[in-house]
């Protein structure tokens, strides 16, 4: 198998625009104490996400959680002051006037790239066999129909 790193990221809070804690530059996970969290449903969650999901219920005071299993639901949510969520920075959409990410303190490596079997990586990565494939099973993966 041979790996493409296309980038890095780190885990953001969104937050609405007119929150106390939208014009942090960063967020430390107790600053979320208190506060409404709209955490992933743990079946729709990425693993690193989910650990730090468990952080937070484990270990931050008085939250008040409800579960979602939809980015762009959550998003939504957020965007009608019901509550902050917790994702990777190169999955949420900041809309200026609406909703901001936050950077989280905490320290998980978030890699995204693409792999493919070795004896496609002297192709380019985009028109693989396994790239295909991957297009043809997730027609409506924003990341795969942008790479076409």
């Amino acid at each position: 198998m041979k790996y493409y790193h296309l980038f890095s990221g780190h885990f953001v809070a969104i937050i609405p625009v007119d929150h106390h804690l939208s014009d942090r530059v960063e967020l430390e996970l107790d600053d979320l104490a208190g506060e409404k969290i709209l955490l992933m449903d743990n079946n729709w969650c990425p693993p690193e996400q989910l650990k730090l999901q468990e952080t937070i219920r484990k270990k931050v005071d008085d939250l008040d959680i409800s579960y979602v299993n939809d980015v762009e639901i959550v998003s939504l949510m957020v965007k009608a002051g019901l509550g902050i969520t917790v994702m990777p920075s190169f999955v949420a959409i900041e809309k200026a006037d609406e909703i901001k990410a936050v950077k989280l303190n905490y320290p998980a490596p978030l890699d995204y790239g693409l792999v493919c079997r070795k004896d496609e990586a002297e192709q380019t990565p985009w028109s693989s066999p396994s790239a295909r494939s991957c297009r043809n099973r997730r027609k409506g993966c924003d990341f795969c129909l942008g790479a076409v």
